[in-house]
C-alpha cells in the first residue's frame, strides 16, 4: 500500500514540475532530468523497507550511493541487472541519481 502511495506521489510532482514556468530554464531541465532519472530507480527500490534482494535506498547518504552505483557500472565481472544498468548511464547521470535520492546527513 504504502508503495502506491509513493507512486502516485511521485507522478504528481512530475505532473507539477512539468507545468511550472520556470524562471531559468537550464535549472528546470537538470531537475526534470534527475527526477526522471530517480524513477527509474524507485520501481524496485521503492520505500523505507528492504524488500529481499532489492534494497531501499532510504537513508542513503548522496557519497554512498554514488559510490555504490559507480562500483556496479565499472566492475568487469558483474553481471546482475544493477551492473547492466549502471553501464548505461553516464558519470553524470550517476551525480544526479545519488544527489537526487541521496540523503545529506549532519
Amino acid at each position: 500500500m504504502r508503495q502506491g502511495a509513493y507512486l502516485i506521489l511521485s507522478v504528481c510532482f512530475l505532473a507539477g514540475c512539468g507545468n511550472a514556468e520556470p524562471s531559468n530554464s537550464e535549472a528546470h531541465e537538470i531537475v526534470s532530468r534527475s527526477t526522471s532519472l530517480a524513477l527509474a530507480c524507485t520501481s524496485c527500490h521503492l520505500g523505507e523497507e528492504t524488500h529481499g534482494a532489492m534494497p531501499s535506498l532510504s537513508g542513503w547518504t548522496s557519497d554512498d550511493l554514488r559510490a555504490s552505483l559507480r562500483d556496479y557500472k565499472t566492475s568487469e565481472s558483474g553481471a546482475t541487472v544493477m551492473h547492466r544498468l549502471m553501464r548505461g548511464y553516464s558519470d553524470e547521470d550517476i551525480d544526479l541519481i545519488a544527489d537526487y535520492i541521496g540523503q545529506d546527513y549532519d
